[in-house]
Order: structure tokens, then sequence, then C-alpha cells
């Protein structure tokens, strides 16, 4: 337990409260039963609702000792104590567990109340209701006081690194080892780093083993984080150089300068062209997790539900810092935050994710993509530091793009400058997305016909000819997407590159029909 968690503990305790909760993981039961032993003049016992056996706590040779007060199994605790002492601290777990509906059982509920006032007659009685998950109902509220176990300070973690890395001198390698460790409770990090002790040689193997394993447990609590990226963004360099800026702003150096990371960035343009995967790559740049989160999936017909999904994704936001938070398709999620055909719920969520956004101190690097930014709240747009738009790649992007998808499937593909020329003006239109499926489908098809890892300009020419790239078939949509570009900042410089076509109008008419873009890309394909 932290010391500021002790203290308001014990200045709860003295104050005549007689009954407090305790928000706090079980990898830390040890750590709170050694604090609570401390303050406990006449004598701590211990119940879970695991074993019901209620066991008397003491401290021998440094080292905590259980024994057994009733070796019968005891299911109601609370009215157990109130009938057989009058005096000691005792430690309840699992009193306050929410059933399958992510409430406290009506029972539950009543005896609380009714324990509350019968301690009234017990003033040497304390309790202590410690569960990993708290939420009270307004009845209790009043009642019993709830704290919350506190993360470790980067000092503590510091210290309990060198401790178990003994060899560990560099003071980067500390800060970065120490910057994978945090989010995790005191308890649960001496127990990873012991476990990952005899396997982890390296700076590397203790930054990748911390991260899979934080990773890991947020995914069983049905949070999605989004892999590594399998390909690097290309063509994208204002992009890039605007996150490495963000990504040395987590340096140990830009904290003693006492910088702080960026609140977000803001990726906007057309579908497809790479915006969720400079998410990713942004992530990996700064080497922590990325959360996705799904603002239609935090809705709940349940009410207030809606809101505790909010506060939970935000809350493991927070503790798992530094984590990249990651909204794809932000704006379809805004359709109703201004009305109250849904009962205000879809506004009460983005004020609150808007007073997040602007209070927040913990370093939690925000990437939405948007199609239209229109859709989205003003106030919300606000509130992050950077407005990139990321339209379609140019010629020298379109390239690159090509290269990097092909390497994964044909190891030396050789083509000439003019195939080159012939392919990059067949895909004018082309997203890097539609130009992964063209490469994908080439893959297959060569596979299919005998010949895997040999690609010609023809294949990819083939399987340019059997798509209709979204530019064509939702051109007036994504025309009054790109119109707008000129509000935020480009992810990408002018193509220098020599295979820069000669500057000319995407459009030489205000509009081109479908039937006439694919008879012009029929013409190119000739």
């Amino acid at each position: 337990m932290m010391p500021s968690l002790m203290n308001d503990l014990i200045q709860l305790l003295r104050s005549q409260v007689q009954i407090v909760a305790i928000q706090a993981p079980a990898t830390e039961r040890h750590i709170l039963l050694e604090q609570s032993l401390q303050s406990a003049k006449n004598g701590l016992c211990f119940w879970s609702s695991g074993i019901q056996l209620l066991q008397k706590v003491e401290m021998l040779n440094g080292r905590l000792q259980f024994s057994t007060e009733y070796y019968d199994a005891i299911s109601d605790i609370l009215q157990f104590i109130l009938s057989h002492y009058e005096k000691g601290v005792f430690v309840v777990e699992g009193v306050l567990t929410l059933n399958q509906a992510d409430e406290l059982d009506p029972a539950i509920i009543a005896e609380l109340i009714d324990t509350f006032y019968e301690l009234r007659f017990h003033p040497d009685l304390k309790l202590i209701l410690v569960d990993d998950v708290i939420h009270l109902p307004t009845s209790l509220i009043p009642l019993i006081p709830t704290l919350r176990y506190p993360l470790p300070n980067p000092q503590v973690v510091n210290d309990l690194i060198q401790s178990v890395c003994s060899i560990l001198t560099d003071s980067e390698a500390l800060h970065r080892i120490s910057q994978a460790c945090l989010g995790l409770p005191l308890g649960e990090l001496k127990i990873v780093l012991e476990r990952h002790k005899g396997t982890c040689c390296t700076v590397e193997d203790w930054v990748r083993s911390l991260l899979t394993y934080k990773v890991s447990k947020l995914k069983q609590r049905s949070l999605e984080f989004m892999a590594q990226p399998d390909v690097q963004p290309m063509g994208l360099d204002l992009l890039e150089a605007i996150l490495d800026r963000d990504c040395a702003l987590l340096s140990l150096e830009a904290r003693q300068y006492g910088l702080s990371l960026p609140k977000g960035i803001l990726l906007w343009g057309p579908p497809g062209t790479g915006k969720s995967l400079s998410a990713k790559y942004a992530a990996s740049k700064m080497g922590v997790p990325l959360l996705a989160a799904n603002w239609g999936s935090l809705r709940s017909p349940k009410p207030g539900h809606s809101e505790r999904n909010l506060d939970f994704l935000l809350e493991q936001c927070c503790i798992n810092a530094p984590v990249v938070l990651f909204f794809d398709d932000f704006d379809k999620g805004f359709a109703g935050w201004n009305s109250d055909t849904d009962g205000g719920v879809e506004g009460r969520l983005a004020n609150k994710l808007l007073t997040w956004m602007q209070e927040r101190t913990e370093p939690v690097y925000v990437v939405a993509t948007c199609n239209r930014l229109e859709k989205l709240p003003p106030e919300l747009i606000r509130r992050f530091d950077t407005i990139v738009f990321v339209d379609l790649p140019h010629a020298g992007a379109r390239k690159a793009i090509f290269e990097v998808h092909l390497a994964k499937y044909f190891p030396e593909p050789h083509f000439t400058d003019s195939e080159w020329r012939k392919l990059l003006k067949a895909t004018h239109l082309c997203t890097p997305a539609e130009i992964a499926l063209i490469v994908r489908k080439t893959a297959q098809e060569v596979f299919y016909q005998g010949r895997p890892g040999v690609c010609a300009i023809a294949d990819l020419l083939e399987q340019r000819s059997l798509i209709v790239p979204a530019m064509i078939r939702e051109e007036e949509a994504i025309l009054a997407i790109r119109n707008r570009a000129s509000f935020a900042r480009s992810a990408a410089s002018p193509d220098q590159s020599r295979w820069a076509a000669p500057e000319q109008r995407l459009f030489q008419n205000v509009t081109i029909s479908a039937n006439d873009a694919h008879f012009d890309d029929n013409l190119e394909r000739n």
C-alpha cells in the first residue's frame, strides 16, 4: 500500500469511520495486509470469498504469517464478525464483487447498510472491504468511503527494477524499462519482474516482455489491442516528422525539462489512405501499446452503463500510460452528439471525453481518424494539438507503397522504369489500401497458376483492372472531403521523386463520371 493511501486510511479510521472500501487488485493483497497490520493495534484478521476461512495475520521474521481462527467455512462474514468480535481490524475481500449485471446484489446492499449501523455498537471494530472493481450504489456512497489503490511512483518502480535487475546501471535503459512498467501496481510488478528474470537478458527483452504482458492482461478485460504494423506507412514524411517530434517528448530528458506528451493528433482524409496504419506506427515508434476504442461499442441500452464503459476505458488508459488510445472512424460515433434522441447519452459521453482530454496529466496519446471532419463536435476538434490531412498518395509514394507490399510476397521483383511508370499511371486514383489489395490478389493469383514468387507488371495491371477505386465509386463524397483539405496540415510533401508526373489538375472538368474514368483507365492500361 502506498503511503498516501495508508495515510488516508488511518485518518478515516481515526475519525471514527468503521467501514472503508478499497479498490485494489488481488496481486496487492500481501502489501495491503502488511501496511494494515502496522495500524491494527487490536489485531488483524483476513477473510476472502475464495477460501471463506477467517485467518489471523501476524508478522514473523519479516514475513506475513496466517493462522486459521475458525476451521469451518464462513459464508456470511459480516454477520459473523459482528456476532463474535468486539475489537480488531478485519480485511474482507470479495464482498463487493459485482454480479453478471455489473451491479451489487440487493441482499448485499441491505446487509452492508445494516452492518454500517450495527458497527456503532462495536466502536473498536473496523472493516476494510477490498475488491478489484468497486461500484457502490448511491445508497452506500454516503456510508462507505472508497479509496483507490494507487500505482507506484517512478522512483519506487526504478528501485524495484534495480533490485531485480542488479546489473542494470544505464539511466536511459532504466528509463525504458520503467516506462514499460508503468500502469502495473507494485505487487503485480514484483510478480512479473520475478517471473521474467530468468529469460530476459537485454533491455529489449525486458521491454518486450513487459509490454506483451500488459497487452495480454488488458485483452482479458475485453479491451482491444491492435498488433504492431506489418509494414511502415510510406509517402507520409510530414506526418512521420510530427510523430518523431511527439515521440521525443516521452524521453527522460524531455521530462526533466517539464515537457509532456501532446494531447493527440487527428488524422483526417478519404478512407484507405493509411490513417489507421499511421496510428499503429505511432505506437510502434513510441514503444507503447495501442489501445483501440470503438466508440459505438461503448454504448449500452442499460441506464448509466455507457458512461461507466467510457470511465473504465479512460481509467485503463491512464493507469497503463504511456499508451496510444486509437479511435478509428471517429466521426461515425457522433451523429447525435447534440440531440436528445437517445436521452442525451451521446452528448454526455462527448462531454466526458472532452473533459478528460482537457484535464488528464498522464501520457496518453490520442490518435483519432475521421473522414468527415464536420461531423465532430467543434469543442472536441479543438482538443487535438494537430490536425493532419492524409490524401491520396502521389506517384513517388505509390511506388514506395508497391515496393513495401511486393517485398512480402516477391523477394526480388525487377521492373523497368517504363513498366513502373505504366503501373503508377494505372493506379493514380488508388489508395494505399487498394494498392495493398492489388499486390495481395496478385500474389494469390500467381500462386494458383503454379508460379509463386514470380510477378510481372501484367499480373499487377490485371488485378488493377478488376477493382474500381473508391475515388471513382464514391467520387462525390471523396471530393467533398478533399475540398476542405486546406483546413489541416498536409501529411506528405509534394512529390520530388523522378516518378512525379507533370503538374496537372486531377479532374479536367469539375467532375468526372464513372464511365469516363473506366474509359480513361482502359486507355492507360493499353
